[in-house]
C-alpha cells in the first residue's frame, strides 16, 4: 500500500516564484503528483505561450538539471452560426419560361431567402480579429443548369463590405438578353405537363437529396464579418430556377437542396482560434414538384379526346343493336301478318 506524500507549497508575493516541500526524507521509489494553477490575468493578446521552469533541489549534493515546460495560449473566440429558409417549403407553379424568355428577377421563379444567424458570446472581434462566413452555394446541378440563383445579399450587425466573389451576385445582370448560346437547349416555353400515366392516380413518392457533395456545381461564397459584436445576421436573396427543376426533376415528386455555411477567421493571429462548438450549419430547402388538380385540364385533353371517341364507339354499338333487333322484330311481324291476312288459303289447300 502506497502511502499519499503531503505536499505544501508557498509562493513569493510577485507569484513568479513557488517552494514545495516534497517530503523529508522522500521516500525511495515514491511519486509524488501535485498541481500548480496558474491565473490568467497578467497574459494579454500577444501571449502566444507561457514558460515553466521546474528546478529540484535536494538536501544532499546533487546536480540536477532544471526542466521547462511550455504552454501554447489560446484564445477561443465563442462564435456560433445557425441558418434557416424562408420559406423551408416551397411547391412550383404551373407557368414556366425558358431562359431566353426571361427579362427580369422576378421571371426566373420561385423567391427564397436564407437567413444566417450569427452570434458571439465573448467579446467583440473588432479590435483583434476578424471572423467570415463561408457559403457553399449551389450555384447549378450536374449538368450544368441553373438550380439557385443568387441575386442580393444584405446584413445587419456588421460592416457593409461586400461578399465575394462579387461576380456571383446576380451574374446574368450585365448580360445582353439574359442566356448565352450554350443554353439555348431551353430556350422553348416550357410547361408542367404529363404525358406519363394518370397523375392522379396514387403512386410511391419519389424524392432525391441535393447538396455540394452530391455532383452539385457549387460557389464559396465568403463574407466578412467585420466589426461583429454581439450578434450579427446575413441574408442571401435567391430565386430557384424553376425551370431546371421542371425539365431534370419532373419524375420527382419532391426533393431537398443542402446549404453548407461555416465560420472562419481571416488575417487573425495565430494564437486566436474558434471554439469547435457549432461553428457550421446546414439548411434544408424542400421544393415539391407535386401535379395539382388546377392545371389537370392542362393534361387532360387527351383524355378527353379518347373519353369522346370511346362514347361514340359506344353509341355506334347501342344503335347498331338496337337497329338489329328492330329488324328482327319487323321480320317477325311481318311473318305473322302474312299468315293472318288470308285464312281460306290453307283451307282451300287442304279441301284440294
Amino acid at each position: 500500500m502506497t502511502k499519499e506524500t503531503q505536499v505544501s507549497c508557498t509562493a513569493n508575493d510577485k507569484g513568479t516564484l513557488i517552494d514545495c516541500e516534497l517530503g523529508n526524507p522522500l521516500q525511495r521509489d515514491a511519486e509524488v503528483t501535485f498541481y500548480v494553477l496558474l491565473a490568467t490575468s497578467g497574459i494579454s493578446l500577444s501571449t502566444k505561450d507561457v514558460n515553466v521552469t521546474l528546478e529540484l533541489e535536494t538536501a544532499s549534493m546533487q546536480t540536477i538539471q532544471p526542466v521547462e515546460a511550455l504552454a501554447k495560449v489560446v484564445f477561443e473566440l465563442e462564435l456560433q452560426v445557425y441558418g434557416l429558409a424562408r420559406p423551408s417549403q416551397v411547391s412550383l407553379g404551373e407557368s414556366l419560361r425558358g431562359e431566353s424568355a426571361i427579362t427580369s428577377v422576378d421571371e426566373i421563379g420561385t423567391p427564397v431567402q436564407y437567413e444566417f444567424r450569427i452570434t458571439n458570446l465573448g467579446r467583440p472581434l473588432k479590435s483583434f480579429a476578424n471572423a467570415s462566413l463561408n457559403i457553399h452555394w449551389p450555384k447549378e446541378n450536374s449538368a450544368g443548369k441553373w438550380l439557385l440563383y443568387l441575386t442580393q445579399i444584405s446584413s445587419k450587425g456588421v460592416q457593409s463590405v461586400p461578399c465575394s466573389p462579387v461576380d456571383e451576385v446576380n451574374p446574368l445582370q450585365h448580360v445582353k438578353g439574359w442566356h448565352d448560346s450554350s443554353r439555348k437547349r431551353r430556350e422553348a416555353e416550357h410547361e408542367a405537363l404529363s404525358t406519363d400515366g394518370f397523375p392522379f392516380l396514387p403512386k410511391r413518392r419519389k424524392y432525391k437529396t441535393l447538396s455540394c457533395s452530391d455532383g452539385l456545381k457549387c460557389v464559396q461564397i465568403r463574407c466578412p464579418l467585420l466589426g461583429l459584436d454581439s450578434a450579427a445576421v446575413m441574408v442571401l436573396h435567391s430565386r430557384l430556377w424553376n425551370t431546371t427543376f421542371t425539365e431534370d426533376y419532373s419524375s420527382l415528386n419532391y426533393l431537398d437542396i443542402v446549404v453548407d455555411a461555416n465560420l472562419s477567421l481571416t488575417n487573425s493571429p495565430e494564437n486566436i482560434g474558434l471554439k469547435p462548438e457549432k461553428l457550421g450549419t446546414k439548411i434544408k430547402l424542400t421544393v415539391f414538384l407535386e401535379r395539382k388538380v388546377e392545371y389537370f385540364t392542362k393534361v387532360a385533353w387527351w383524355i378527353i379526346f379518347l373519353t369522346v371517341i370511346a362514347l361514340l364507339l359506344l353509341l355506334a354499338v347501342l344503335g347498331f343493336l338496337l337497329w338489329k333487333r328492330g329488324c328482327i322484330n319487323c321480320l317477325a311481324q311481318n311473318k305473322k301478318h302474312s299468315h293472318d291476312g288470308d285464312p281460306n288459303k290453307e283451307t282451300a289447300h287442304l279441301k284440294g
